[in-house]
């Protein structure tokens, strides 16, 4: 609690000014931005679908292969976690 304060340490805090506000970014763009995101963000989950239904397709003309491959990529995951 009484700690002694040295003249360099003192001299080099700066008090803040009005200098030292944070900037408010420019807003006029952001309506732009958001639509631009929606319609990647659409098309990002219609590519999902697209790769959810090759899956399913692939699983049910070959069955077996589908659970082995399960089998052994749950072997990796068990054998990682221990």
């Amino acid at each position: 609690m009484n700690e002694t304060i040295n003249a360099a340490d003192a001299s080099a805090h700066r008090w803040r000014s009005s200098d030292d506000r944070m900037r408010v970014p420019d807003t006029s763009m952001l309506p732009a931005a958001e639509a631009a995101l929606r319609e990647r963000a659409g098309q990002l989950g219609d590519g999902r679908d697209e790769r959810a239904a090759g899956w399913r397709s692939t699983v049910r003309n070959h069955p077996l292969s589908a659970l082995a491959a399960a089998a052994v990529l749950g072997a990796v995951i068990a054998r990682f976690s221990r």
